[in-house]
Parts: structure tokens; sequence; C-alpha cells
């Protein structure tokens, strides 16, 4: 999904660090409000401020950022071909 916005907005490919961090918080909004809700499974997130943050940040820095970097260093070697 990152890959594809990014070749719409190449601005994602130049600045791979604060567009990850926020595909990191904005993934992490869908899941817990929107995938968890409507599956199956009897889930009731904790919005206990340290529970809260831990979860943001490793969907920011371990998920969010590396799609970033990745997606950056692919747009970089599909434009020097």
């Amino acid at each position: 999904m990152f890959q594809a916005a990014s070749r719409w907005f190449p601005v994602l490919r130049r600045r791979p660090v604060p567009a990850g961090l926020v595909f990191g918080a904005l993934l992490y909004a869908f899941m817990y409000r929107v995938v968890m809700p409507l599956s199956a499974i009897p889930f009731r997130p904790s919005f206990a401020p340290k529970a809260l943050f831990t979860a943001l940040a490793a969907h920011m820095f371990l998920i969010g950022l590396p799609i970033a970097l990745c997606a950056s260093r692919l747009g970089r070697s599909a434009e020097e071909r």
C-alpha cells in the first residue's frame, strides 16, 4: 500500500523517515479502530497510556519505518533503470 502511494506522492520516497512514522501511526489507528472490532476475536484494546504508547511506538518504528525505507530504496533503484 505504501509503495503504491509513494508512486503517486514522490515526497513519500524523498522523506521516508517522517512518512514511515506517520504511516505506522495510521496503520495502528486503522488496525485497532477498524480491523480488530470487525474480527471474530474477542478483543478489547487497552488504551492505558503505557500500553497505547508501546503499541503505537512499535507500529511506527518496527512496521511503518522499515516499509518506508524499503519503498524509498526500491523507488530510487526503479528510477535509475
